[in-house]
C-alpha cells in the first residue's frame, strides 16, 4: 500500500469508528430520546447529513478502485449500486425540499446493510451461501487492509449504510398520538 493510500485509509478508518459511535447514538436516541431540540435538529438536517455520508462513501469507493487499484468484488458493485443513487436522491431532496426522500433511501440503505453485513461475515471467516467472485471479479472475502482490528472496506460500507438507515428514520414523519 502506498503512503497516500495508507494515510487515506487511516483517516477513513478513524471516521468509521466515529460513524459507529454516531450510528449507535442516532439509533438509541431515536428509540429512547424525547422529542425536543436534539430530535428537531436531527430531523431538520438528516437529509444533509445523509448526502454527506453518501458523497463520502462514493468518493471513498472510487478512491479505492481508481487510485489504489483495489478491484471491487461483486458485492462491492451491488453496494455501490445502492449507495451512488442516494447522492442524487439526497441532493434533489435538499434542492426541492422533498419530504418523502426516506421512501427511497430507507429501502436502498436497508438492502445495503444486508449486503455489507454479509460481506463482513465473509471477510471474517464465514462460509459463503452464494458464490461471490463470479465473472472474474475479486473475491468478496479478500481484505485489502485491516485497521483497528476490524475496519475493512465492507465495514466502512456497513457503517455508512447503518448511518443512512438511522438518519432515514429521522426523516419519517412522526405521527402525533392523542
Amino acid at each position: 500500500m502506498t503512503p497516500i493510500v495508507q494515510s487515506v485509509t487511516d483517516v477513513l478508518a478513524f471516521f468509521t469508528l466515529i460513524g459507529c459511535a454516531g450510528a449507535l447514538f442516532l439509533l438509541l436516541f431515536f428509540l429512547f430520546g424525547e422529542a425536543g431540540a436534539v430530535r428537531s435538529f436531527l430531523s431538520a438536517r438528516a437529509a444533509l447529513f445523509s448526502l454527506l455520508i453518501a458523497l463520502f462513501g462514493m468518493a471513498s469507493s472510487l478512491f479505492y478502485s481508481q487510485f489504489a487499484h483495489f478491484d471491487p468484488c461483486t458485492l462491492c458493485w451491488w453496494q455501490r449500486a445502492l449507495l451512488y443513487p442516494q447522492t442524487l436522491v439526497f441532493a434533489a431532496a435538499l434542492w426541492k425540499s422533498w419530504k418523502n426522500v426516506w421512501r427511497v433511501s430507507l429501502p436502498l440503505s436497508a438492502a445495503g446493510v444486508l449486503l455489507a453485513a454479509y460481506q463482513v461475515y465473509l471477510q471474517f471467516g464465514g462460509t459463503a451461501f452464494v458464490a461471490c467472485s463470479a465473472g472474474g471479479s475479486a473475491s468478496c472475502a479478500k481484505r485489502y487492509f485491516l485497521a483497528f482490528g476490524f475496519v475493512t472496506i465492507p465495514v466502512m460500507s456497513l457503517v455508512a449504510f447503518v448511518l443512512l438507515v438511522a438518519l432515514g428514520l429521522y426523516l419519517v414523519p412522526r405521527r402525533v398520538s392523542r
